[in-house]
């Protein structure tokens, strides 16, 4: 499993961080040209200092659970490295793991216990696999993004977010994450409509359908 292969078999406890690219708010970043077409001076302000948060929320919470190992997944497309994932530093604690194209989402996804993320589709992912998923939003979750942080609860806070993973290794629950069972159903719904892993048949008898439906050759002629 993954943490056989890197050495981190013996840990019993596991919190996932599928993380985000802030260094597309970065004026160094090759894609920032196109970046700050899109967004206010401030909104551009906001996502780098939630990038400076939520290092620092992330980090206190690492500090404070040496045996938890905190698999921290970056983004494959982040090109400005730890520092633009959010995660400057974390590599210096014993119990970080962190991984980037070495291992795939799912992978990642399976070894954890839970999944935290900024903004992530991984979040759906997650939610198939029947993990529980929490957001580290430091400044809030009222910014440009698509509607999949309506079914996980925000933890701002390095507190909040302490309490957090207390709450489910004493009780296998995160705080929250059960009350939003309705937003999740219509993300998925909205999503890949049925979340039963039978949208293959599906598709599949939708090829068959329109296959028996086209027109028959004359063969007569």
């Amino acid at each position: 499993c993954l943490l056989k292969r890197h050495a981190r078999e013996s840990c019993e406890r596991v919190v996932g961080v599928g993380l985000w690219d802030f260094g597309i708010f970065s004026p160094g970043d090759p894609r920032y040209d196109s970046t700050r077409k899109l967004y206010s001076n401030a909104e551009q302000a906001r996502f780098r200092q939630d990038r400076e948060d939520f290092n620092r929320v992330l980090g206190e919470v690492v500090a404070a659970n040496p045996g938890i190992l905190f698999l921290l997944k970056e983004h494959p497309g982040c090109l400005g490295g730890r520092s633009a994932a959010g995660i400057a530093g974390l590599e210096g604690f014993p119990n970080t793991l962190i991984l980037k194209n070495e291992e795939g989402i799912i992978d990642c996804i399976q070894a954890a216990d839970f999944w935290l993320v900024y903004e992530s589709t991984t979040a759906l992912e997650s939610w198939l696999m029947g993990k529980k998923t929490g957001l580290i939003n430091p400044s809030g979750t009222d910014f440009p993004r698509d509607k999949l942080y309506r079914g996980s609860p925000n933890f701002p806070t390095a507190g909040e977010l302490q309490q957090a993973v207390d709450h489910f290794y004493s009780s296998g629950e995160l705080p929250g994450f059960a009350a939003l069972e309705s937003p999740r159903r219509e993300v998925i719904r909205e999503t890949i409509q049925w979340d039963d892993g039978l949208n293959h048949v599906r598709a599949g008898n939708e090829i068959i359908g329109l296959l028996e439906n086209l027109p028959r050759p004359d063969r007569g002629r």
